[in-house]
C-alpha cells in the first residue's frame, strides 16, 4: 500500500537546516525535482519523504542534527493531534493517540509495550544502522522528553531512553544528555522510550474534554483523507503489476468502475494524477529489474515502456537521484 507522511517536517527540517548551517535545503530538494507540495499541511509519499530525509542529512555534517531537530518538536509542531494531546486528561490517554495517530501524523509508527512497572513505547525501524535510523531515532528520543514535558510541564522521574547502537565517543554523549536529558541506554535491543506505570494516570494541567473532542474531529478527517489516498493510489499500482505493458486511463477506471473523469477528478484532488502514478510504478518496476536481473539497462527501459535509453535516463535519474548504473550499483539499503 502506498504510505504518506507529513510534508510539514521536511519543512521545519530545512528550516533548522538553514538557521543551524546556512545550508538551504530547499534549494537542493527543488534541484532533485523532488515532487512534494508547497502546502505544509499536505502530506508527500514516505519514499519521496525518505529521499528528502537523506539528503537534508547529507548536505551538512551534524551527527546529531536529529537530537536538535526532536529538541524543538512541542506540541504546536502536531497540529490537530498535539492539541488534541494537549487537551488529554491523563498521559496514558495521551499515548493512546499517538498510537491511533502516528501513521498519519508522525514520519515514523510507534508501538506500547507493557512491562513490569513500566511501558515501553517503540519505535520500529528496519535497519538500524542506517544514517535515516539513527536520524529519526534522535528524533523519537528528544522529541518524546520535549513533548511529554510540553504536556506535563515536568520530566516523568525513572524515564529512559534505550538506543540499539553503540555508546558515542565522550563529546558527543555530553551532548546527547544535554538534548536528551534523563538515563540513556545504549546496545539495546531496539529503539524505546521507558515510563513508569505510575506516571500514567497523573492528571495534565490542561485537560479539557471538549477541546479534545473538537481536535480529534479534525484528525480523524485527515486520516480518513490520508487513507482514501493510500487505497485508491495503492490500488492502481496494485493494478498495474498485473499488466505487461501500461494501460490508459479509461481501462484502469474501467477496472475501477469508475469513469475516467471521476478518476481524474480524485486523483487532482490527491495532488496527484494517472501520469505520475505509472510514472512511479515504471521507475520502481526498473528498481526491481535493476536489482534482480541481469538485464541490460537498455532491456530494462524498453521493459517498462520507454522509448528510448536517454529518456529512461533522465525520467529514472530525476526520480532516484541516481542514473540506473549508479543504482544498480549502490549495494542494497544503501
Amino acid at each position: 500500500m502506498q504510505r504518506y507522511s507529513p510534508v510539514k517536517y521536511l519543512y521545519q527540517l530545512a528550516a533548522l537546516i538553514q538557521r543551524e548551517h546556512g545550508v538551504d535545503v530547499q534549494e537542493i530538494w527543488k534541484k532533485q525535482k523532488l515532487p512534494f507540495p508547497d502546502d505544509d499541511a499536505d502530506f508527500v509519499d514516505k519514499d519521496v519523504f525518505k529521499c528528502a530525509c537523506d539528503l537534508a542529512i547529507e548536505c551538512v555534517d551534524d551527527p546529531i542534527l536529529g537530537l536538535k531537530f526532536g529538541q524543538q518538536m512541542s506540541s504546536t509542531h502536531f497540529g490537530a493531534l498535539g492539541a488534541a494531546m494537549m487537551s488529554c486528561e491523563t498521559i496514558a490517554d495521551v499515548l493512546d493517540l499517538a498510537v491511533t495517530y502516528s501513521p498519519t501524523f508522525l514520519p515514523f509508527d510507534i508501538e506500547i509495550i507493557e512491562k513490569t512497572g513500566a511501558v515501553s513505547i517503540t519505535v520500529g525501524f528496519p535497519d538500524a544502522s542506517s544514517t535515516y535510523s539513527k536520524f529519526n531515532m534522535q528524533i523519537a528520543a528528544a522529541g518524546s522528553v520535549r513533548f511529554l514535558e510540553d504536556v506535563t510541564g515536568y520530566i516523568p522521574n525513572q524515564m529512559k531512553v534505550q538506543f540499539p547502537f553503540a555508546k558515542p565517543p565522550a563529546d558527543l554523549l555530553s551532548q546527547y544528555r544535554h538534548y536528551v536529558p534523563v538515563k540513556l541506554v545504549f546496545d539495546a535491543r531496539e529503539a524505546s522510550v521507558i515510563l513508569p506505570k505510575s506516571c500514567l494516570s497523573d492528571r495534565l494541567p490542561r485537560r479539557d474534554s471538549v477541546s479534545k473532542k473538537l481536535f480529534l474531529e479534525v484528525c480523524q478527517d485527515i486520516q480518513k483523507r490520508i487513507k482514501r489516498k493510500e487505497v485508491l493510489t495503492g490500488h492502481i499500482l496494485q493494478i498495474l503489476d498485473s499488466y505487461s505493458s501500461y494501460p490508459g486511463i479509461e481501462q484502469i477506471s474501467n477496472t475501477l468502475k469508475i469513469s475516467s473523469r471521476t478518476l481524474r477528478y480524485q486523483l487532482k484532488k490527491e495532488n496527484t494524477s494517472y501520469r505520475e502514478i505509472t510514472l512511479q510504478h515504471r521507475l520502481r518496476r526498473a528498481g526491481r529489474l535493476l536489482r534482480e536481473s541481469k538485464l541490460s539497462i537498455d532491456a530494462i527501459a524498453d521493459e517498462v515502456g520507454y522509448c528510448d535509453t536517454p529518456s529512461f535516463y533522465r525520467a529514472f535519474k530525476k526520480e532516484m537521484g541516481c542514473t540506473p548504473a549508479e543504482y544498480r550499483s549502490t549495494p542494497r539499503g544503501a
